[in-house]
């Protein structure tokens, strides 16, 4: 999910709801084995890790603790190769690091988002 962060400060309150929407669409809708076979394939197969320190805006990292489809030591990795990253691990989240509680992550993305951008006045 990409989020465009002068949008999600205006629409903080309806993500939430948005969240909760796509991970029902997800609940209903579960890939087949096969699929899931390719998607890692795909995965093992794309590797950027050379351009990660040529970022360089404001990254957050949010990463499940318990995720075991990529393990939380991907998310260190990253958070030591992006310049002036910020990695913040969820407890009790896995993959879906936004099935315990949208709510949770809305506040993190938002704090984060209000530490570093400055909203000029319209």
């Amino acid at each position: 999910m990409i989020l465009y962060p002068y949008v999600l400060l205006r629409i903080s309150s309806k993500i939430t709801d948005f969240i909760e929407s796509y991970r029902q669409q997800i609940l209903k809708t579960p890939i087949s084995p096969d699929s899931f076979q390719r998607q890692i394939q795909a995965a093992m197969g794309f590797n950027t890790g050379m351009r990660l320190r040529k970022i360089n805006v404001p990254t957050l990292i949010l990463h499940g603790k318990e995720d075991k489809v990529v393990p939380p030591e991907n998310a260190e990795v990253l958070a030591k190769r992006i310049p002036n990253a910020k990695m913040i691990m969820i407890e009790n989240a896995a993959h879906y690091v936004f099935y315990p509680g949208p709510k949770t992550i809305v506040n993190k993305i938002t704090e984060f988002l209000t530490e570093k951008i400055e909203i000029e006045a319209q």
